[in-house]
C-alpha cells in the first residue's frame, strides 16, 4: 500500500505542478491581452484629450483648411465662425505680407482668423486661410487689437 500511496502522491504533485504552470500561462496570456487593451484605452484617451484640446473653441492655432481637414474637423470652427463674411468685430491688415485679420467673439472667446487673398498663395495652400486662433486671455476686443498691433497689424 505504501508504493501505491507514493504513486498517487507523485501523480497529485505532477497535476499540481501542471495546474500551476497552466494558471501562470493563462495569467501571462491575459496580462498581455490586458496590457494591449490598456494601451488601446490609453491611446484612445490621449487621442480624445488631443481632440478636445485642438478642436475646442479655445483652439490655440489652426492651419489651412486643407491641413486642418487632415487632422480634426473641429479645427475649422474658428475660421468658419470668424471671417470676412461673418459679423466680425474688427478688421486688421498686415502691410508687410498683405494678410487680413478678422477679430470676432465666438463661443465665449475672442478669436482671430488670418487670411491671405493672394491667388498664388490660395493655389499653393488650397484655400485663403493662413491660421485661426483664440486669445484665451483677452477680455475685450481692445486686448486682441493691442496684441495684433504689437505683432505689426494695423486696424482697417
Amino acid at each position: 500500500m505504501v508504493k501505491s500511496e507514493r504513486g498517487q502522491s507523485v501523480i497529485v504533485l505532477a497535476l499540481l505542478i501542471v495546474g500551476v504552470f497552466a494558471a501562470i500561462s493563462i495569467y501571462m496570456a491575459n496580462s498581455r491581452q490586458n496590457f494591449e487593451l490598456s494601451s488601446t484605452v490609453g491611446s484612445s484617451i490621449a487621442s480624445f484629450v488631443d481632440e478636445v484640446a485642438e478642436g475646442s473653441a479655445a483652439e490655440q492655432a489652426a492651419w489651412t483648411k486643407a491641413h486642418a481637414s487632415r487632422h480634426n474637423k473641429h479645427v475649422l470652427n474658428i475660421s468658419s465662425k470668424c471671417n470676412e463674411g461673418t459679423g466680425y468685430v474688427a478688421h486688421m491688415k498686415n502691410l508687410s505680407n498683405g494678410r487680413d485679420a478678422y477679430i470676432c467673439f465666438a463661443e465665449g472667446y475672442w478669436v482671430v482668423t488670418i487670411k491671405q487673398f493672394d491667388p498664388v498663395e490660395i493655389e499653393k495652400w488650397g484655400d485663403d486661410i493662413v491660421t485661426a486662433f483664440a486669445r484665451k486671455t483677452a477680455q475685450s476686443v481692445d486686448d486682441v487689437i493691442n496684441y495684433m498691433t504689437s505683432k505689426g497689424w494695423i486696424v482697417q
